[in-house]
């Protein structure tokens, strides 16, 4: 089946395209061209990404007055290898390899984010040049049917059980369902965040 996202030509596309400096020129990376280096697999994740760099950039910005240096980031996902589509984001659009924790999640373990459904929390964490940041997904966020049928996804491949057509399709309708939602949203909607310049949490 054909996927069709959001027009990068049009205005708005090119206005909410992520800014960053590679190699001294500023280099645009909108929606379509980061969905179509990560292929569509996982298109909720592509798009909570999205928000959330769109989130980091708008900081940084805001802080230092130009784009970011591409490369000059490190990022942490609380999903850590799972959340393909958070990490093709990241990794594509910052030029860099995501830092990943193997086997046990315990670096976000206490943080109070929600869950995901392979294990790990909606938490991330990282640095731009000088500017660290943390982020967590809102709670209600991720929707109980999405979560349900992504976790079930989870144990059948862990578990090597047979996953069905009816499995797939279902799973990827309400990825795309959830995509969807994500992006009819503000970052600031669905990421509670912190940039290191004061403590706690802003809402």
């Amino acid at each position: 089946m054909h996927m069709t996202y959001l027009d990068s030509s049009s205005a708005e596309q090119k206005r909410e395209a992520l800014r960053i400096l590679d190699d001294g020129q500023i280099r645009l990376f909108s929606y379509e061209d980061i969905m179509n280096h990560h292929g569509g697999a996982m298109p909720a994740g592509v798009a909570l990404a999205f928000r959330l760099l769109q989130l980091v950039f708008l900081a940084y910005e805001t802080a230092y007055g130009s784009p970011p240096q591409r490369g000059n980031a490190a990022f942490y996902s609380g999903l850590e290898h799972n959340g393909k589509g958070i990490l093709d984001t990241a990794e594509y659009v910052l030029g860099i390899t995501a830092e990943r924790d193997f086997p046990a999640f315990a670096r976000c373990a206490a943080i109070a984010a929600p869950d995901a459904p392979g294990g790990g929390k909606y938490y991330f964490e990282g640095t731009l040049g000088t500017l660290s940041w943390k982020a967590r997904v809102k709670d209600g966020i991720i929707g109980t049917e999405f979560f349900e049928e992504s976790k079930k996804m989870h144990k059948m491949l862990d578990t090597h059980q047979m996953v069905t057509e009816h499995d797939r399709t279902l799973l990827m309708r309400l990825r795309r369902e959830t995509e969807t939602a994500i992006l009819s949203l503000r970052p600031e909607q669905l990421f509670d965040w912190n940039n290191g310049a004061i403590p706690g949490w802003i809402i």
